[in-house]
């Protein structure tokens, strides 16, 4: 009986976006706590009463009634800017994106000059909205008047989501040395370094991000992925070992079997494939690199029927010279 090689397998490795809120981004406490045109008038006196009874819901937490008394705000005094940014970032926490821009652009046409932060929330709004090269745009225009950590992150983050990682890693990079402190820039850079093939650098800023965020599945799914194409194996099972306790999905043992398999590990790769298969009956990679397994173990019995499951569920890269030898077992 003739015996075949194992080869490894090649995995395609799609990229993981982060959708993440703009709060993330340090920017809780962002109202306006004055209302800057209190001392004017009666009328405008009014309008500040509303404007600070909307404050005070607002930062309770009350988004819904801060709304309301600041539309009463802006019926008194519709000229000036505070309301309609504050209303706007209101709407923002109720991701209501698309009329949390239009105050904020209300809010610019009536400031004084620009507004850094009006610029830098109305982009996180258009990222939400996955219009990056928008939110790029107000974020580049706030950077003229500002040099905000956080704005260089959320820069970064919109490049990222446009696989545009040349452009995103410098923004995390001065993003950093503004901010060493904030943690979350170097997960977020450690996804911008891989996505140019820049693995010890990422796999070294996913280390330090996961030293305080354990339980982030992107950030480990990325380091074992970096780690398999460095050739650590080893290090890259451990990574999937905490993958699957994280998220216990056919990929997490999938990524386990595969690093064992190119350990020649094939009995413990063969038990996580398994485990794969039992949560999605139509893993056809699974199937594939079991049935590889149990060639490198000279059990081309029990190889030959996961070829032709793999082969019926859609799997087209299945090596000729297996197919054929799995065919002829067939006919005889």
């Amino acid at each position: 009986m003739k015996n075949f090689p194992v080869h490894k397998i090649i995995i395609l490795l799609s990229w993981l976006c982060l959708y993440i809120s703009f709060s993330a981004y340090g920017q809780k406490d962002s109202l306006v706590k004055k209302y800057h045109n209190s001392d004017k008038s009666d009328t405008v006196k009014g309008a500040g009463y509303y404007f600070d009874a909307g404050t005070a819901k607002a930062q309770a937490g009350d988004c819904v009634a801060a709304i309301d008394l600041y539309d009463k705000c802006i019926s008194l005094d519709p000229v000036t800017y505070d309301a309609y940014y504050n209303r706007a970032y209101c709407k923002m926490h109720l991701n209501d994106y698309e009329a949390a821009i239009a105050d904020f652009t209300t809010c610019m046409q009536l400031h004084n000059g620009p507004y850094s932060n009006a610029l830098y929330l109305r982009g996180s709004c258009f990222s939400q909205l996955k219009r990056f090269d928008m939110a790029i745009a107000d974020f580049t225009k706030a950077l003229e008047v500002s040099s905000n950590s956080d704005i260089y992150a959320a820069r970064g983050f919109a490049y990222m989501q446009k696989q545009d990682f040349q452009k995103s890693v410098p923004d995390y990079n001065t993003a950093i040395s503004k901010s060493p402190e904030k943690i979350e820039f170097y997960g977020k850079r450690a996804l911008a370094l891989y996505g140019i093939h820049r693995l010890k650098e990422a796999i070294s800023d996913a280390d330090k991000y996961l030293a305080d965020y354990p339980s982030s599945p992107e950030i480990v799914e990325m380091e074992l992925r970096a780690k398999f194409e460095m050739n650590d194996y080893a290090g890259a099972l451990l990574s999937a070992q905490t993958f699957i306790k994280l998220v216990d999905k056919p990929i997490a043992y999938y990524y386990a079997g595969l690093m064992d398999f190119n350990m020649a590990k094939y009995p413990e790769a063969i038990k996580y494939f398994s485990s794969a298969i039992q949560k999605d009956n139509n893993y056809g990679d699974a199937y594939y690199s079991r049935a590889l397994c149990y060639f490198g173990m000279n059990d081309n019995a029990n190889g030959c029927p996961d070829i032709v499951k793999a082969k019926s569920l859609g799997f087209r890269s299945i090596d000729p010279k297996i197919e054929s030898y799995c065919s002829g077992l067939k006919a005889k």
